[in-house]
């Protein structure tokens, strides 16, 4: 029947778990699948609120909510297959579960996918009140979908069944560059500066600080020039934040780049954000990239796909599902996450020029191989299809 129809949180700032859903609402519309969308709203962790402000925002989301609802609602009950973009806090739990709750009471169909993408499920235990409630949530579902095999193991220990989990890897939209431009991307003469980018939301324990400190300590120590880029907007979303505020964070952020753009070799440049034809080249003219992350819902971050995809060594951590991501073949997985430890790994790279192209060629190769987009739709197009047949 081709008719599929997707229910997940939408908002401004970045949340990767939407850009997942609509990398795949694009690619199964170009295969001429007829697709409807509803948004929940989200909360704008981004913007700066206080006062009344506040209380407008929040009275504007539960209209909103309401109004998403009563559309979710009539696609529950609809022809087609519904695709539920599950968040995992228990607040998103509610707001996105709400209509397979229904689905569940009066229709028990199995007609249905719930897509988990952010890693919160590893800290739940088989008692709690989420793993409850998606449980329940999943009698109203043919499959749930996860990035990694770790997750699997997890919602089987939560006691979802293991002939309901699927896993399917995350993409991206950049092509992939070819094997020759990797290799002479990475081939650096002497006078070319060697290309450092961090390119995610600026979350603290996504390691934007490390990354900037790390820099700073290449500003005192390297001899060799280098252009790193901070690429990303202020997300204020924990509550032991070191930066209280967004004006905290901005001003220790632009003093550090102060001080560190007086090397004679390092300059280091912040960019709110990039999108399309902007990130794309950020990430074309990148050698190294890091994302030195200790984000406790970290999954499979899509910007490490991105740098795969665009011949990137990469620097990163073993959080959520990296490590089943990248291997130390295609990456330099970092056990201990400090700017020392971080500049240590940059000077390895920077030293051993054969190893940082060989990085990038491993890592461009397994791209192509497992997290190209139109693999990404084909998985995905399987699993429609066998759901089609219930």
């Amino acid at each position: 029947m081709n008719r599929i129809s997707f229910f997940y949180g939408s908002g401004s700032g970045f949340s990767g778990q939407r850009f997942a859903l609509e990398l795949l609402i694009k690619g199964l519309r170009q295969r001429g699948w007829h697709v409807q969308i509803v948004n929940t709203p989200l909360l704008n962790r981004v913007a700066e609120h206080s006062g009344a402000g506040i209380y407008a925002s929040r009275l504007g989301l539960a209209l909103h909510l309401l109004i998403a609802w009563m559309k979710g609602l009539r696609l529950a009950f609809g022809p087609g297959i519904m695709i539920v973009g599950l968040g995992q806090t228990k607040f998103a739990l509610i707001r996105d579960g709400f209509p397979l709750l229904f689905k569940r009471i009066f229709v028990r169909s199995g007609r249905a996918i719930i897509a988990l993408n952010g890693n919160l499920l590893m800290h739940w235990d088989y008692h709690s009140l989420e793993a409850k409630f998606l449980r329940s949530l999943a009698q109203a579902a043919g499959y749930i979908t996860v990035v990694g095999p770790n997750q699997k193991t997890q919602l089987i220990a939560l006691g979802i069944p293991a002939e309901k989990v699927a896993v399917i890897d995350n993409t991206c939209l950049l092509s992939s560059i070819t094997t020759q431009e990797c290799k002479d991307k990475q081939t650096l003469t002497d006078q070319q500066p060697l290309n450092i980018l961090y390119l995610s939301s600026l979350i603290e324990s996504k390691g934007y600080p490390e990354f900037v400190e790390t820099i700073g300590k290449l500003a005192t120590r390297a001899s060799f020039p280098v252009e790193a880029t901070l690429c990303g907007k202020i997300t204020l979303a924990e509550a032991d934040s070191q930066f209280i505020t967004f004006k905290v964070a901005r001003d220790w952020i632009e003093e550090r780049i102060a001080q560190i753009n007086k090397s004679s070799f390092v300059r280091l440049h912040w960019i709110n954000g990039a999108t399309g034809a902007a990130k794309e080249k950020l990430f074309r003219e990148a050698h190294i990239f890091i994302l030195p992350s200790q984000y406790k819902i970290e999954a499979q971050p899509i910007a490490i796909l991105e740098a795969l995809s665009s011949g990137c060594a990469v620097i990163t951590t073993k959080v959520g599902e990296i490590p089943t991501t990248v291997s130390d073949q295609t990456a330099l997985l970092l056990d201990i996450v400090t700017p020392e430890t971080i500049a240590e790994a940059i000077l390895n790279l920077q030293h051993n020029p054969d190893k940082r192209q060989q990085l990038a060629l491993d890592g461009l190769k397994l791209y192509e191989k497992r997290f190209a987009y139109s693999n990404h739709i084909d998985r995905w197009e399987k699993l429609l299809c066998e759901m089609d047949k219930v």
